[in-house]
């Protein structure tokens, strides 16, 4: 009898975000599958053989849609456990998503995609951009900034007609 485990379904990896779309992500599976009633596909047995598996986002019940295949181990003919793949990046909408996992034939024919599942969160992606600029407010105080520029009639004024001290802040 056939079976297809879907065994771990990882990472949602965090990339670079899509606008509305989504965000960019890697998809990791990890399957087992009893090849002893149908082997796998080698350089000699091409009909009548599992060539690959591929992996389903199923989420919402709608159409399937393939995020990428594993091809099977070459002439496998006995259970086979830690089967694993990565996707390439692919954009996915943040919450909970089901996968799902398929065995196909050489000749096309696959397996029900509802046969072997799993859930996973996927994270919203990062910002796509992120600036911080931090500013030193610096103050300086003049007790006394007088600039005289007394005329020589000035000079002989007598004290309490000097201009008066000001105080000044400047912030950088």
């Amino acid at each position: 009898m056939k079976r297809l485990v879907l065994l771990g379904l990882a990472g949602v990896l965090g990339a670079m975000a899509v606008a509305g779309a989504g965000s960019q992500h890697t998809v990791s599976v990890t399957l087992n599958y009893d090849f002893s009633v149908d082997n796998g596909c080698s350089s000699t047995v091409t009909t009548g053989c599992v060539k690959q598996f591929n992996i389903y986002d199923i989420t919402g019940g709608g159409t399937p849609v393939k995020l990428f295949s594993i091809a099977a181990p070459s002439g496998a003919n006995s259970a086979v456990t830690g089967i694993t793949g990565t996707s390439g990046l692919v954009t996915l909408k943040s919450g909970v998503h089901t996968f799902a996992a398929t065995a196909q034939m050489a000749d096309g024919t696959e397996s029900s995609p509802n046969g072997s599942t799993a859930t996973a969160g996927v994270a919203p992606g990062s910002p796509a951009n992120f600036s911080v600029v931090v500013r030193r407010t610096q103050r300086l105080l003049c007790d006394l900034c007088v600039s005289l520029s007394l005329s020589s009639s000035q000079k002989q004024k007598s004290p309490g007609n000097l201009p008066r001290p000001t105080t000044l802040l400047y912030a950088a």
